[in-house]
């Protein structure tokens, strides 16, 4: 059987993949070197990290894409 594909139709009409379910992320080495360099400039760890629902540990020790 095999998955399915998902097929829409573009702004011009022609077919292609249904992409609404992804969403734009950050690799966590780019993250982590934007945190270093901020506080490299002199910003608190609680400034770098507010409001973006993770704690220093996990940005520093997490493999994921946020």
């Amino acid at each position: 059987m095999g998955g399915q594909n998902k097929r829409g139709r573009g702004a011009n009409g022609e077919q292609g993949l249904d992409a609404s379910h992804l969403r734009p992320s950050v690799h966590p080495t780019y993250a982590r070197l934007l945190a270093a360099e901020l506080k490299r400039r002199g910003f608190a760890e609680a400034d770098i990290i507010e409001g973006t629902r993770l704690g220093w540990a996990q940005l520093l020790e997490e493999e994921r894409f946020l």
